[in-house]
């Protein structure tokens, strides 16, 4: 399950365990990708890994975000070298916090991330874009 390309997609995180809610309506199958981003997993102020970690430490990292709740997901904005880059901070429950932004090269429609739902996968770009489109996934 988990994809290892070190600047591009870290893992499928599913978060929320799935279930029905009395309309029988799909909810809670969320899977994250971080796709052409740089970024860090903490928990609390203490880097679990990064993008430059080696492949076994990423997995682990990874396999802990793994199930957790996604409590939040805030997108941010900074210049850095002159540049103004986009990012997002994804919290999980037990204190875990992902940060991706982007990298610095590549072309302003590459996802710093996506986030699948059962009903939506919403796309942040590395210019800045957010975007909404209906799932594709059954």
């Amino acid at each position: 399950m988990a994809r290892l390309e070190r600047r591009r997609v870290i893992h499928a995180l599913r978060v929320w365990p799935p279930r029905r809610t009395e309309d029988g309506d799909k909810v809670g199958t969320y899977t994250l990708w971080i796709y052409m981003a740089e970024w860090s997993i903490k928990k609390a102020r203490r880097e679990i890994a990064h993008c430059e970690s080696s492949d076994k430490k990423i997995h682990r990292a990874a396999e802990v975000l793994t199930g957790k709740k996604l409590e939040s997901a805030s997108l941010t904005s900074f210049v850095a070298k002159r540049r103004l880059r986009h990012g997002a901070i994804f919290r999980f429950e037990g204190g875990y916090h992902l940060i991706a932004w982007a990298c610095l090269k590549g072309d302003d429609d590459d996802d710093i991330f996506s986030l699948h739902s059962p009903d939506a996968c919403i796309s942040f770009h590395r210019d800045g874009a957010l975007i909404s489109e209906p799932s594709t996934r059954e």
